[in-house]
């Protein structure tokens, strides 16, 4: 490469990089050649800042939604803003309103919500004062406004758990890489917590929490 940059060293200082700098730090490469690179590597785009930072696919150390914000950028395994709030919704146990989806993903939504909406890609229904944006399938739709309801009404399952459960099942998930209901309540049991795998459920519809993608 010229001037003796090599992309992954500079991604692995950086983290992320804009193409400016790319252009800059790589004299004499153009747009079509970094890409290139790029792409033989292996990168993401984000989804804040109108995509314009990279970084490589191997370097984001992305959350249970898939996320990864890194000095006021933010990045997705799912790729673009719109086929994040797509997944997040559709995955969702309980939905998403504007607020949390702004809050989770620290960029403005409404412009996206009302293309997917449009356009079919994602469902929405006033709940109270708010509109709740689920999943367009009408089956998968209803079961996250059943769960929503019971959320809302305080008539959620989660409620006999006493504090003491609750915290351990917190615990639990942060403590554990497999965030499979089934087997967070068997570790549970084996420290001597009568903690059932719908109980744990109930612990993630709660708090809009997400199971592996396998699950």
């Amino acid at each position: 490469m010229d001037g003796g940059i090599n992309l992954e060293n500079l991604f692995r200082r950086k983290l992320i990089v804009d193409m400016q700098s790319l252009q800059r730090l790589c004299k004499g490469r153009s747009k079509r050649s970094l890409f290139r690179d790029l792409s033989s590597l292996g990168y993401f785009s984000s989804y804040s800042h109108a995509g314009k930072y990279y970084t490589l696919s191997n370097l984001p150390d992305f959350d249970e939604y898939g996320l990864w914000h890194y000095k006021g950028v933010s990045f997705s395994k799912n790729g673009t803003l719109k086929s994040t709030i797509r997944f997040l919704v559709g995955d969702s146990v309980v939905g998403f309103t504007h607020r949390e989806l702004t809050m989770l993903l620290r960029v403005r939504v409404q412009n996206t919500l009302n293309d997917l909406t449009e356009n079919s890609a994602i469902s929405r229904q006033r709940l109270g004062n708010a509109f709740l944006y689920i999943n367009a399938e009408k089956k998968e739709g209803a079961l996250q406004i059943a769960q929503r309801r019971k959320q809302i009404d305080g008539t959620h399952q989660i409620r006999p758990l006493d504090l003491h459960a609750t915290i351990e099942i917190l615990l639990e998930l942060l403590r554990s890489e497999d965030w499979h209901p089934r087997k967070i309540s068997h570790h549970l049991q084996a420290k001597g917590f009568s903690i059932k795998k719908a109980q744990v459920e109930e612990v993630f519809a709660m708090y809009n929490l997400k199971k592996n993608p396998s699950n």
